[in-house]
């Protein structure tokens, strides 16, 4: 944060145009409080905590800056959560949920907790919570009538996926593609089959994974070693929401978030 301050002085970014925000693994952190006040004392920014549905609403408008029309639910995985939420976006119109969900399966809580279960039926266990989790997120959503009935009408959901995790898999379904080798190597507007999202998952133990990504997209061995994880929610989600016809994986998410507006007086 001291450098980041210093670059800001560099090109002239005055405070007031600088907003500091955190999310999931903040919100739970045992030593969140103090973790925030370091913070400012080193950069004299204070850290705007957002709330569960904040941090999912945000995320949601981060994937309509990236995407120009959006119809469909919206989903962003972070390192400690993911949010879910559904949505239609038209020229610069944005219609979203209320309350948007937010829960804590992000690839790094998900990780850990996959990591450090003590047998298969915890793992069995840690699926039966998190579908019940996953339901009672899609009824809470109260998805308009109309935007349900377009997607019976049309095979299934449209899901746009945003955030680290879902990016990493997404470069995997790029890696996996017919089209070899994929001659646009961007995430952005990389769309897929529902079926083919949900069937990749099933290969999350390749052993060579972590290497494939690395050479091929970059994608860091942190982000390659939450894949398995990131599959796990996969198949879940796949499991416990209506059919999913398409997939759009988005590179707008939370970092998308616009400075604060100034205030008059």
């Amino acid at each position: 944060m001291r450098r980041f301050k210093s670059v800001c002085s560099d090109f002239g970014v005055l405070d007031q145009n600088v907003r500091v925000v955190a999310t999931e693994a903040t919100r739970e952190a045992q030593n969140s409080a103090e973790f925030r006040n370091m913070i400012t004392e080193t950069s004299g920014w204070d850290v705007e905590l957002l709330s569960k549905s904040e941090e999912a609403r945000i995320g949601a408008e981060g994937v309509a800056s990236s995407i120009g029309s959006v119809t469909g639910l919206v989903m962003d995985l972070g390192g400690g959560s993911t949010q879910l939420n559904w949505m239609r976006s038209e020229k610069g119109v944005c219609q979203t949920a209320e309350k948007p969900v937010s829960m804590p399966y992000g690839a790094a809580a998900l990780t850990k907790r996959i990591e450090t279960a003590i047998d298969g039926a915890a793992i069995g266990l840690l699926r039966d919570e998190m579908k019940g989790k996953i339901s009672e997120a899609f009824i809470s959503l109260q998805i308009p009538k109309d935007l349900q009935l377009d997607a019976e009408a049309e095979g299934g959901f449209t899901m746009y996926l945003s955030g680290g995790g879902f990016r990493g898999f997404g470069y995997l379904l790029l890696d996996q593609h017919d089209i070899k080798p994929y001659p646009v190597p961007i995430i952005n507007g990389f769309k897929a089959p529902g079926n083919a999202f949900s069937s990749l998952a099933d290969l999350h133990l390749d052993p060579e994974l972590s290497d494939r990504l690395d050479e091929k997209f970059r994608i860091s061995g942190r982000r390659a070693r939450q894949i398995p994880a990131v599959a796990f929610l996969i198949n879940t989600l796949i499991e416990t929401l209506p059919k999913i016809k398409t997939v759009i994986f988005c590179q707008g998410t939370i970092r998308s978030l616009p400075p604060p507006q100034p205030s008059f007086h």
